[in-house]
């Protein structure tokens, strides 16, 4: 079994057991159905085990049903990551520290600043 399981594998076995069809995966992520087809057996390649039954319609395996609820969680923190990392970039989340020596020039500043970025801490 190779350790370096791929986040496009999980995500695509992830859509095609939430939508119980490898089409509806495809079109959820924006794919084609040969590429999900593909990062699915991938996946199962890398981990040695078959996670989904095919024969009738699409329904995870014993292991599959397992190992989905966990690559869930991983796919779910991979979302919030991205969307910490954009709201850091857009200054709406984070933390802002500096220091100033004429307190009711950085008071005007800081008032401006936070009515802008009231998520952002401000670090005095």
């Amino acid at each position: 079994m190779k350790a370096d399981v791929q986040t496009a594998e999980l995500q695509a076995f992830v859509a095609v057991v939430s939508t119980a069809s490898f089409s509806r995966a495809a079109e959820q992520l924006g794919m084609s159905q040969p590429t999900i087809s593909l990062r699915v057996k991938n996946l199962e390649d890398r981990l040695g085990v078959r996670l989904l039954d095919r024969q009738n319609g699409v329904v995870p395996t014993v292991v599959g049903r397992g190992l989905y609820y966990r690559a869930r969680k991983i796919v779910d923190g991979l979302k919030e990551f991205g969307v910490a990392a954009s709201q850091a970039r857009q200054l709406e989340l984070g933390q802002l520290r500096f220091g100033f020596s004429t307190p009711h020039i950085a008071m005007t500043a800081l008032k401006t600043f936070t009515e802008r970025y009231p998520r952002m801490m401000i670090v005095l």
